[in-house]
């Protein structure tokens, strides 16, 4: 992985079609696995060798971005 490489996630959706399903979260924080899809996608780019990884998320969503900001801060800290 070249040392310039970044990646963005896009992780503004507020899950409308979603909620239809009963969910009432944002879509970025929707368990599968038991895991929030934000932190999936985190997980795939720190997989891959990313390490200048971003994370947008719209200015109202909270707590999408409590969550990037707590957890998936953490484990990109964790791994390097």
């Amino acid at each position: 992985m070249p040392a310039s490489a970044a990646a963005l996630i896009v992780a503004g959706g507020a899950g409308e079609r979603m909620r239809r399903s009963g969910s009432a979260l944002p879509k970025p924080l929707v368990p599968v696995a038991g895991i929030p899809l934000l932190e999936w996608n985190l997980l795939a780019l720190l997989r891959a060798g990313l390490r200048d990884v971003h994370v947008a998320v719209s200015a109202a969503d909270g707590a999408g971005r409590g969550f990037a900001r707590s957890r998936c801060a953490g484990l990109a800290a964790r791994s390097g």
